[in-house]
């Protein structure tokens, strides 16, 4: 029988540590991360900050569609 899970939000250790080198994360990236250990098993989940990225054809930094007109 497996034990209860058990989920933790700290500081990054070492096995948290090394789930972001293997996968190229950034840690400033990193909004939050956790991990559930269910004896013989460790689920690391990780949520990242938004990134926005411009939009090529206008610039604009925010997540909005270029030309949107409202229709009536």
């Amino acid at each position: 029988m497996r034990k209860k899970a058990e989920t933790r939000n700290v500081p990054i250790t070492s096995l948290e540590n090394s789930v972001l080198e293997l996968y190229g994360l950034d840690q400033n990236a990193v909004e939050s991360l956790s991990s559930t250990n269910l004896g013989d098993l460790v689920i690391i989940n990780v949520t990242l900050k938004p990134d926005y990225p411009p939009c090529p054809r206008c610039g604009h930094e925010h997540p909005n569609v270029c030309n949107y007109v409202d229709k009536q």
